[in-house]
């Protein structure tokens, strides 16, 4: 299975995404895991593995929005709040925050890009991983890969 995440860039935007999101969670004076209860929790990753930006997602507000919105409007600016609070540079966080940000808006992460390679030309699995390939090579992030 390929990197959903396939460039350097792209892991480091991950992983930066990830634990500001996670230290921006966890300083919140009411914890996550008490206002979302378990089966919301649970729907909410089976409608995100199932629809991936697409989904509608029950959030700690209770309201219901779809996947894109509520990563442009809470959980990245969130993630740029924790990274803030560990103490990582303005511009860094901006660099890489930005890349999420892009493939949000631009509905392109790296199993995007493979289904939209397939689509286009097929399911020629050897030809889908040297196209990958080749583009990981530009180090460019996945949003800004030609199919």
């Amino acid at each position: 299975v390929m990197a959903a995440g396939p460039t350097m860039h792209d892991l480091i935007a991950n992983a930066a995404f990830y634990f500001g999101l996670v230290h921006a969670l966890a300083v919140q004076d009411i914890t996550p895991e008490t206002q979302l209860p378990f089966s919301t929790a649970r729907d909410n990753f089976y409608a995100a593995a199932q629809h991936g930006l697409d989904a509608q997602i029950v959030w700690l507000d209770g309201r219901k929005l779809s996947m894109q919105r509520l990563l442009l409007d809470q959980l990245i600016p969130m993630a740029r709040y924790g990274l803030g609070l560990l103490g990582i540079d303005a511009q860094q966080r901006d660099r890489y925050l930005e890349t999420v940000c892009k493939r949000v808006e631009h509905a392109c992460t790296g199993s995007d890009w493979q289904r939209a390679y397939t689509a286009c030309h097929g399911k020629d699995m050897p030809a889908l991983t040297r196209a990958y390939y080749e583009r990981q090579q530009s180090g460019l992030p996945v949003h800004d890969w030609s199919v």
